[in-house]
């Protein structure tokens, strides 16, 4: 089965000066007549210097006019001006220590925010490049600008995301459980946080993890067709082979021309002896994807269970030519020329596939009775005694025990067991 983000200039600041004091007024003698016209000036001076669009001055030009308004005639108010220009420093000066203060703070406060601002545009900025990078399949340039963002945020779920996303794409499941968990926790709605996550459990062999994973994405996003897709795959998995086969049909209505889609129905039909309508998805898929090595390899295991093994076969040599470096080709051919008694092809193809892939379980064991029927009884209890060892490490009981019982017979009674196993009929991930 496939399982598939201003430059702000610096106000300048208003310095208020205290008005220097005018010269004092000499005091008139008593019941004089006034004074001439020159001692007057500098009561005239301090009200021409006292300008109204300054409200600290306004204070003491109207303390002023009140108290001339009240003084006796012919008396000069001296002492009264003098008195108000004395006090007009001590009761100014707080005033005009408060708004630097304030404005002092308010600098600052909005330094803070554009530094704040700057920060959250340079991740945003970091997130956007990292989204691009994985487009392009530069995996490893969007792992470091995600990190470059989180640098700055660290609580980001695009960038988590997005870096999960990258290091899933390299197989580096643990450090994409990891990020995509994060992802998930700041953002639970992000339902292809939960679909990658998902794949990552099942490439981990965390079947019911993933198939949690799938549900929720489902419920965040029912459009999804490869989230059903995926979830089909785990039921098989799990070997729910009619959930499955709902899942498929539901990701080829949302989208008819999904080939995986077909190519994984097909092997489930198959599994419930649909055998034609395994054909005819297989044959869908690869009508939609010509080169879909996958969807030949299991028309040819549908094939050689309809007993059709010439056209098993030819199938099995083009999933060979398009995938020649994958073993399990290799093994189910292997199969099909054991059913025509090609010991010797069989046994080329068993070794071929162990060469690819040296802990693949089933085929030691069929190597094993191809070597039986050539009567090289040796190497067949060789290679039932390694199947038996790797099914035990990979924690297969069912597989061990077949393969001790079959090594046991052997060594006791020189019987020749006659049977395969025909398994591992499911294409590679």
């Amino acid at each position: 089965r496939q399982i598939g983000g201003t430059t702000v200039e610096t106000p300048a600041f208003s310095v208020e000066f205290a008005p220097t004091p005018p010269p004092a007024i000499p005091a008139a003698a008593p019941l004089q007549p006034p004074p001439p016209p020159p001692a007057k000036m500098p009561i005239a001076n301090v009200s021409e210097s006292l300008k109204p669009s300054d409200s600290n001055k306004l204070v003491v030009a109207e303390g002023l006019s009140k108290q001339l308004s009240r003084a006796p005639r012919g008396e000069a108010p001296t002492v009264q001006v003098a008195a108000k220009l004395e006090e007009k420093p001590s009761s100014v000066t707080p005033s005009r220590r408060l708004p630097l203060l304030l404005g002092g703070a308010a600098i600052l406060m909005l330094g803070l925010a554009l530094l704040v601002a700057n920060r959250g545009m340079l991740a945003q900025f970091a997130v956007k490049q990292a989204r691009e990078l994985n487009l392009r399949k530069d995996y490893q340039g969007a792992i470091a600008a995600s990190s470059q963002a989180l640098q700055t945020d660290d609580r980001n779920s695009e960038a988590f995301y997005n870096r999960g996303f990258a290091y899933y794409q390299l197989n580096q499941q643990q450090q994409a459980l990891s990020d995509l968990t994060r992802a998930i926790q700041l953002d639970p709605s992000n339902a292809k946080a939960y679909y990658y996550r998902g794949n990552v459990r099942f490439n981990l062999g965390d079947d019911q993890g993933a198939l949690d994973d799938l549900d929720q994405a489902i419920k965040l996003d029912p459009t999804g067709s490869d989230i059903y897709l995926n979830r089909g795959t785990v039921k098989a998995g799990l070997g729910d082979e009619k959930a499955a086969l709902a899942d498929y049909n539901q990701a080829i209505q949302i989208d008819p021309s999904q080939a995986p889609a077909y190519m994984n129905r097909c092997l489930t039909r198959s599994n419930l002896n649909d055998q034609d309508g395994a054909i005819q998805d297989c044959t869908t898929a690869i009508q939609l994807n010509p080169n879909y090595a996958f969807a030949y390899q299991n028309r040819g295991l549908v094939y050689r269970r309809l007993g059709n093994v010439q056209k098993a076969i030819e199938d099995l040599n083009v999933a060979i030519r398009l995938l020649p470096k994958d073993a399990d080709p290799y093994y189910n051919r292997g199969l099909a020329r054991n059913d025509l008694g090609d010991h010797r092809g069989a046994i080329d193809d068993f070794s071929t596939a162990i060469q690819l892939k040296p802990d693949h379980t089933l085929v030691y064991y069929d190597r094993a009775l191809s070597r039986l029927a050539l009567g090289d009884r040796a190497g067949a209890i060789a290679d039932f005694g390694q199947s038996a060892k790797l099914c035990l490490d990979q924690g297969r009981t069912t597989c061990y025990k077949d393969a001790q019982f079959q090594l046991k017979k052997l060594q006791s009674s020189g019987e020749v067991p006659t049977k395969g196993t025909g398994a591992a009929e499911t294409a590679p991930q």
